[in-house]
């Protein structure tokens, strides 16, 4: 929702972000939602933070997800 309001560049890094998000959450068998939001995901391609310190601080990110995806 709102994603493609986005200028290409984000619209790439959105996308990226809802695919690591769905195949995290398949591989371990959990809602989505459990690990953030589409709203959120949507902030951290409107803002592409450059460091793991950055998103951690907006709080929107569960921190499971994190752990094993933070860098990428």
């Amino acid at each position: 929702r709102g994603g493609w309001l986005l200028p290409l560049p984000q619209q790439v890094v959105l996308r990226n972000l809802l695919n690591l998000r769905d195949r995290w959450a398949r591989h371990h068998d959990v809602p989505r939602r459990w690990l953030c939001s589409d709203d959120a995901l949507l902030n951290l391609a409107r803002r592409c933070p450059m460091t793991l310190a950055q998103v951690q601080r907006e709080g929107e990110i569960a921190g499971r997800w994190l752990d094993s995806f933070g860098r990428e």
